[in-house]
């Protein structure tokens, strides 16, 4: 079924990502020896857990190169970046000191509120009357959602690594 993705599909796919990841966990290990700006195990898991949601993307639209396929891999990415942005989020949290958490708080919220509005925006700039409509709107606002909270990922590890 096009841009349907079946439970086999997703065990599939998943265990190939996770054959893929083991790989690179293998070999980050042992090139990553001298990486010293944040620690070793952070750094690696970080690599590892990009990794996985941008695989397990270029995984789902080899399975179903559709439009639709290409907007379900493109939702299923978005959805990955989501957990790793609550992952690297907390981990930022957890080393800052006590006094300064509701400033990050409080631009993670706003963040949100951004990413949000900034969503509702390129649904409304998809519509047929701005866009001259098409199937490749489908592809772009999810492929717009997931580069926004791909980039805040990337942004909250940044701000992670620093310190």
């Amino acid at each position: 079924q096009s841009g349907y993705f079946s439970d086999e599909t997703m065990k599939k796919v998943q265990e190939e990502v996770d054959r893929q990841a083991e790989h690179w966990s293998i070999i980050l290990n042992e090139e990553e020896e001298e990486y010293a700006s944040v620690d070793r195990e952070t750094h690696i898991e970080f690599m590892i857990d990009t990794f996985r949601v941008e695989y397990m993307m270029e995984q789902l639209m080899e399975h179903d190169g559709s439009t639709s396929g290409i907007s379900q891999a493109l939702g299923h990415g978005a959805l990955g970046y989501d957990k790793l942005l609550n992952k690297y989020y907390k981990k930022l949290m957890s080393i800052i000191e006590k006094e300064d958490k509701e400033i990050l708080r409080n631009a993670q919220r706003r963040w949100i509120a951004y990413r949000d509005a900034e969503i509702d925006l390129i649904h409304k700039l998809s519509e047929e009357k701005y866009s001259g409509g098409g199937s490749i709107q489908r592809i772009l606002v999810p492929s717009k959602r997931l580069n926004l909270t791909k980039k805040r990922v990337l942004e909250l590890y940044d701000h992670y690594e620093i310190w």
